[in-house]
């Protein structure tokens, strides 16, 4: 007797799998394929041709029926189906979370080795979308199973000039404007089009100090990463001062009268960006030895006492597949003001978790077995929030992880929340997303990111991706405080001068120089990073190099090679110097004294 079998197949293994087939080994062979068809350049369409063919191994047995399942995130239109034969009547049906196509073959041939196949054709919204610089793809795809081949294409406009710069996972060839995957592993395929992407941002902070003294508070404002760069175009009202602190947290210190309210606003623009800044990952590499004292340390959130739970993880690779293996996603904390657990007490209820409990206990698990790790609380952009959800406590901040890779010596950034969420691979590369607002290394909770300075249920963060071109405008103020007009050749001198960076960008190995020929200045030295606004205070120890001679010398100071101050100095015979010292001391009591008689006498 022929056998009929009814086959659901799930198009996107986001929150789905394939189900048990009721099948014995080896009894149909299936084959997906997939192609998108990409048309515009700023209202981009997909259009998408989907076939499925069904071989069958057995002469006994055959597929009568067949489903599908979409994510809702993906929606199908002007969908038309077919078969061998002719049109396929489907009946299509959608839940809170899925839309469904049931499919019948008309007359599905039967014997061992034939094929039957359906012909899908629809517009999917979704797939490819335009934000700012660049386009950003998420493909559906299944996980690959035994006897299933699944290949996917995506062919791009013929006019556009986008280059794939980032894809998860890499593609298996490409050929002209036309990109192949052959049976991919992971549950979707991310990429995206274009290397940079470029983000407005205005942020607010509502500053209150109840108190009846003076207090100061140091801000956070966007830092600058490895793939983060930071363009400013203003604080109001400007602050005391900037620092960056031992994390590389970029800090405006404000000072708050007794009973003072203030709102602080910052506006500038954020690029991220898929290659390294090489600049940025020297200087972090300059400060991780200060910063190893205390990245291996226990926090409130980031401890765990009872390690002997859990299996032994001795690379990042593995604490990051445990944290996402053991924890799921809880949706329903997203609108709930919800109490952050920590470590300790999400791996009792992990089905509690949003981002900032998954970044807990993959901190806590890497330090525990000596990898260095911090948080990152930041800005996530996601349009897509079932798959990349944005869940912190307020606006739309995020939490995700950084750790110090010692073999490459540099900090990695990587989400285990939105891997579990989405399927996306977010350990080997990260995207153009993620804007860093506030590093957590020394401390676990502080300091607090942009978008925790509220006052009841205002909106204090604006992010608006744009496509305009932002350019870097260099401007460096050098004062000196104390470089005299005169010297004589035999004392030693000391002089301040204040490096003060104007630019919208952070400077980095910024060379500083001061020439005379006659003047021992032989002062060089460089600058490791200078943010925006922040200044330098250098001291400088200088002497005559010339001696019994009166004669004037030019000192000049460079500032990455451009001379910034040029000033005239005298230099004279220490006895020259004594006597004219001498003599405007005696012409000061002189008048002194004539003074003195002109009083008396009136």
């Amino acid at each position: 007797m022929l056998k009929r079998l009814f086959f659901i197949f799930f198009l996107l293994g986001f929150w789905f799998s394939f189900p048990a087939l009721v099948k014995a080994e080896n009894d149909f062979k299936i084959i997906y394929f997939a192609d998108y068809k990409v048309t515009g350049e700023n209202d981009l369409v997909t259009q998408v041709d989907f076939r499925i063919q069904v071989i069958n191994l057995r002469s006994d047995i055959y597929i009568k029926k067949f489903s599908l399942a979409f994510p809702r995130s993906f929606t199908v239109n002007n969908l038309s189906i077919s078969d061998d034969v002719g049109p396929v009547v489907a009946t299509v049906s959608a839940d809170g979370l899925k839309t469904k196509i049931d499919l019948e073959f008309n007359h599905p041939q039967i014997g061992r080795g034939v094929q039957n196949n359906f012909y899908l054709k629809f517009t999917q919204e979704n797939i490819i979308k335009n934000t700012g610089n660049i386009w950003e793809m998420i493909l559906p795809a299944i996980e690959n199973k035994d006897d299933t081949e699944y290949k996917i294409s995506l062919t791009l406009p013929d006019n556009t000039q986008k280059k794939l710069a980032l894809a998860k996972p890499r593609p298996t060839r490409i050929v002209g404007n036309k990109i192949f995957w052959d049976n991919p592993q992971s549950k979707t395929i991310y990429g995206i089009f274009g290397d940079t992407q470029l983000y407005q941002a205005e942020l607010v902070y509502h500053l209150k100090n109840p108190n009846y003294t003076f207090v100061y508070t140091d801000l956070a404002l966007p830092p600058d990463t490895a793939h983060q760069k930071l363009y400013l175009s203003s604080l109001d009202p400007q602050p005391k001062e900037v620092l960056l602190d031992e994390d590389g947290n970029y800090l405006a210190r404000y000072v708050l009268n007794p009973s003072e309210n203030k709102v602080m606003v910052f506006k500038g623009y954020i690029e991220l960006s898929i290659k390294d800044r090489t600049e940025v990952i020297e200087f972090n590499n300059q400060q991780i030895d200060n910063q190893k004292k205390y990245l291996l340390n226990q926090n409130k959130y980031w401890k765990i006492q009872s390690l002997d739970k859990i299996q032994k993880l001795p690379q990042m690779l593995d604490i990051y597949k445990y944290v996402v293996n053991y924890l799921d996603y809880d949706y329903a904390k997203i609108s709930l003001k919800n109490e952050r657990l920590g470590a300790e007490a999400v791996l009792k209820k992990p089905d509690q978790a949003v981002c900032v409990e998954y970044s807990d206990l993959a901190i806590a698990l890497a330090r525990e077995n000596g990898i260095y790790a911090r948080e990152i609380q930041g800005y996530a952009f996601s349009q897509e929030t079932e798959l990349r959800p944005i869940s912190f406590t307020t606006d739309v901040l995020h939490s995700w992880v950084e750790y110090y890779d010692k073999n490459n010596w540099r900090w990695i950034q990587v989400d285990p929340t939105w891997q579990d969420t989405s399927g996306i691979d977010y350990f080997n590369s990260l995207d153009l997303n993620h804007i860093a607002f506030a590093i957590h290394g020394k401390d676990d909770s502080y300091p607090l990111p942009a978008g925790m300075y509220k006052t009841d249920n205002s909106r204090d963060i604006l992010i608006v991706p744009t496509a305009q071109k932002i350019n870097e405008n260099i401007k460096i103020d050098v004062s000196p405080i104390s470089l005299p007009q005169s010297i004589n050749d035999k004392d030693s001198y000391k002089t301040k001068i204040i490096i003060t960076n104007r630019s919208n960008v952070f400077l980095y190995n910024m060379p500083i120089e001061i020439r005379a020929d006659k003047i021992g200045f032989n002062y060089q030295k460089t600058i490791a990073v200078l943010a925006p606004l922040q200044k330098k205070e250098l001291e400088i120890n200088y002497q005559a190099k010339v001696k019994n001679l009166q004669i004037k010398d030019k000192v000049q100071i460079f500032v990455q090679g451009n001379e910034a101050i040029s000033q005239e100095v005298k230099i004279m015979p220490y006895v020259y110097d004594i006597a004219i010292k001498v003599a405007m001391v005696i012409v000061g009591l002189t008048v002194i004294y004539l003074i003195i008689r002109l009083l008396k006498k009136s």
